[in-house]
């Protein structure tokens, strides 16, 4: 399902991305999460389609931010810092990972019912989206396909603009 889901996110980038700013795009992205993700808590026990169905749903949006996000980190930073930057992406969401594991399981520890801990997950995918919309240097990004307008040169460039 996740691999459907990634087909499907390469689809919606590629078609939405060159209509919606990137902030924008966020945000619409965070919060499709969120109602999936409660969607999912929802249509799972009625109906194991419709879960498969919102379980592909929710790959997407992950996916889709997933795409949005390592085209941020491959065109805002100079090009001899690219590597750097996602050492650093990477580090931190390998943090943030184990963090929302642990906070997960000791959810899961003391949440009587497990569906409750799908539904604010839900809500914490549409209250970051928020975040990210009100932020003011995210809402002035461009739109994906205007993307490599943002390429910083490089500090070779800057200083050796013969080269």
């Amino acid at each position: 399902m996740a691999l459907l889901g990634g087909i499907v996110a390469s689809y919606l980038v590629g078609a939405f991305g060159k209509k919606f700013k990137v902030g924008q795009l966020l945000f619409v992205v965070f919060a499709l999460a969120g109602i999936v993700r409660i969607i999912f808590v929802r249509v799972l026990p009625m109906h194991h389609i419709g879960g498969l169905i919102a379980l592909v749903l929710y790959a997407a949006m992950g996916s889709a931010l997933g795409i949005v996000f390592q085209s941020l980190e491959q065109t805002i930073p100079p090009k001899d810092m690219v590597g750097r930057v996602n050492t650093m992406s990477t580090t931190v969401i390998a943090i943030f990972v184990t963090i929302g594991a642990l906070v997960g399981g000791f959810l899961g520890s003391i949440v009587p019912v497990v569906d409750h801990i799908f539904i604010y997950q839900g809500i914490s995918y549409i209250i970051i989206g928020v975040f990210i919309i009100l932020m003011p240097g995210i809402r002035k990004l461009p739109k994906m396909d205007e993307m490599s307008q943002l390429q910083s040169p490089s500090t070779h460039e800057q200083h050796h603009p013969e080269t």
